[in-house]
Parts: C-alpha cells; structure tokens; sequence
C-alpha cells in the first residue's frame, strides 16, 4: 500500500482513501534488526609487516600499471631498430 503524501491530492498509483481506512497499524518490532557484529581481532605486528610502506607499495604498482603499455611499444620499437641495424650492418 502507497500512502499518498497528501490525503487531499492522492496521485494516480497511491492508495484510496477506503483503503486508508481499512489499513492497520502494527506496533512493535516487525523484523527485528540482530546486527551480525564481529569483535576486532588485535594482532601484534612482526618486524616485516612494520617495514612496508603499503602506500607507496599501491602507488608504484599503479604507476607500473599505467606504464605497461608505453614500455611495451617502447621495447617494440627498440627491437625493430636493431633488427634494422642488424639488416644495413649485414
């Protein structure tokens, strides 16, 4: 059921005002909410998990991403200049 906003200007879709009439109001915890909660785990750091910089470690992966694709057509282009060279030295 739609309630209308406005009782006096009910829009096409909303319920009507015999509907209105008719509807129960319930009282109480319908669907109680039970929140799924987890308790935090503490865990002690070891000396390696302190020396990585995670930051910086996301950021030059990232970068290494976006290069990908200019090394590999630099690497192409390097490789077709020596096998040019290799052509006009032989």
């Amino acid at each position: 059921m739609v309630f209308p906003r406005r009782a006096k200007k009910p829009k096409n879709g909303d319920a009507s005002a015999a509907d209105l009439q008719t509807a129960d109001q319930l009282k109480g915890a319908l669907m109680p909410y039970a929140p799924a909660a987890q308790k935090a785990e503490f865990v002690t750091l070891s000396a390696a998990q302190k020396g990585v910089k995670a930051y910086y470690a996301s950021r030059l992966e990232r970068m290494n991403l976006r290069q990908l694709g200019p090394r590999i057509k630099k690497a192409e282009l390097a490789e077709a200049e020596a096998k040019d060279k290799a052509k006009l030295g032989a």
